[in-house]
């Protein structure tokens, strides 16, 4: 899984005219200065919303979402097979439905998640699985009513972030739950509403039984600020540093990574009243944290999503505004000797998000990242599929 759960509403994106998009390759348009470039869809998902992406090969990406809306809501699939996207046909549901997120542990093993809503209005969590020949439909916490991310670490160890009957109107899922083989144990319930409380980002297992949970905590009264949660003996010791000062109370933790329990990150962005908005990275290395910030923007920049190469080099993907009030590709790439640099992005739109990001196991520095795009006249929702070889 590597998603960003803020973005669990597009679940309920229309469905429009739009134009077709040729099934194709990864290479669909020159590189940026990222390096990342822009990939064709399969045509009939190219107004899809794609919230949930992860690999486990070259030729095993998975991404999901939901298409179309109301009562014509249905979850989506597509994978990559090494040469191009294909629609990947899922089981029925008893009505309409989304799914959020995916864990792709092998070829063999698939988790994804979400929810659907039965003839009654009653709504419940979905969990699909797939064993590289059959579906089966999983059992879900019963508390929840929908599930908007997964983290996968065996057959007998995940877990989920979703949300209870009673949150699902206007506010962010906040219940954790872990599977142990048998059932489904609730872990963190945190307060949220419509206004105020905690919302999550990406969350991450690491290996070594930590589970990252980044996010921010909303006030209606004092602000927005950064919020860490993290459960399991892999933790941190302490919060990650965030700047602070009497001008700059106000940020959010979107990202995370981490590939052991001395080697953890976390993304996110910092405003300042005067200044704008600067982002951070901060790494726990096992004896501490290490803190890098950008310079400040005059305009809003916000890291959604990031990824590990090593313990010396993660991305991390999001959204800017530009000098014209846009929305644009936001790309940066962290390492030990050069410290946070601003790479830009693709924008196949002209207003551009980037909500997702995986690195492909087994390879150098091979990533996918996922959003949505939107151009004039009609400014109709088309899923992003960015490619970095």
């Amino acid at each position: 899984m590597r998603t960003f759960s803020k973005l669990w509403r597009l679940r309920v994106w229309p469905v429009a005219a739009c134009a077709a998009v040729a099934l194709g390759g990864p290479a669909q348009a020159g590189a940026s200065a990222s390096g990342f470039t822009v990939a064709n869809p399969p045509a009939s998902l190219a107004d899809a919303g794609i919230t949930g992406i992860d690999a486990s090969s070259h030729s095993n990406v998975w991404a999901v979402g939901s298409q179309g809306s109301g009562f014509g809501l249905h979850p989506v699939a597509e994978r990559f097979n090494g040469t191009s996207w294909n629609p990947v046909t899922l089981p029925s549901l008893p009505g309409p439905g989304f799914l959020a997120d995916v864990d792709v542990v092998s070829a063999q093993n698939i988790w994804m998640v979400g929810g659907f809503t039965t003839s009654d209005g009653v709504r419940h969590g979905l969990l699909l699985r797939y064993n590289g020949a059959t579906w089966t439909r999983g059992v879900t916490p019963s508390k929840l009513s929908f599930l908007n991310q997964i983290e996968v670490h065996s057959n007998s160890d995940a877990d989920v972030i979703g949300a209870d009957a009673a949150n699902l109107d206007c506010a962010d899922p906040t219940d954790v739950s872990r599977w142990n083989g048998v059932h489904w144990q609730a872990l963190r319930s945190r307060t949220s509403d419509c206004i105020d409380g905690i919302h999550y980002g990406q969350m991450t297992l690491v290996p070594g039984d930590g589970l990252l949970m980044p996010g921010q905590v909303r006030s209606h009264d004092s602000g927005d600020g950064p919020f860490f949660d993290c459960y399991g003996a892999g933790c941190p010791a302490g919060q990650p540093p965030w700047p602070a000062t009497a001008d700059q109370w106000q940020g959010d933790e979107g990202g995370s990574a981490g590939l052991s329990p001395t080697d953890e990150w976390i993304a996110g962005n910092s405003h300042s009243f005067t200044k704008g908005t600067a982002l951070v990275i901060d790494h726990w290395t096992g004896a501490g944290w290490t803190h890098a910030v950008s310079a400040f923007y005059p305009t809003n920049h916000d890291l959604h999503a990031m990824a590990e190469i090593s313990a010396s080099e993660v991305w991390a993907v999001g959204d800017r505004v530009n000098d014209a009030r846009v929305t644009r590709s936001l790309i940066v790439r962290y390492t030990a000797s050069g410290g946070l640099v601003d790479l830009g992005g693709p924008n196949p739109g002209d207003s551009t998000t980037l909500t997702g990001l995986v690195h492909v196991p087994g390879t150098g520095s091979e990533m996918w990242a996922i959003g949505y795009s939107n151009s004039a006249p009609d400014y109709v929702a088309h899923q992003v599929l960015l490619h970095h070889s």
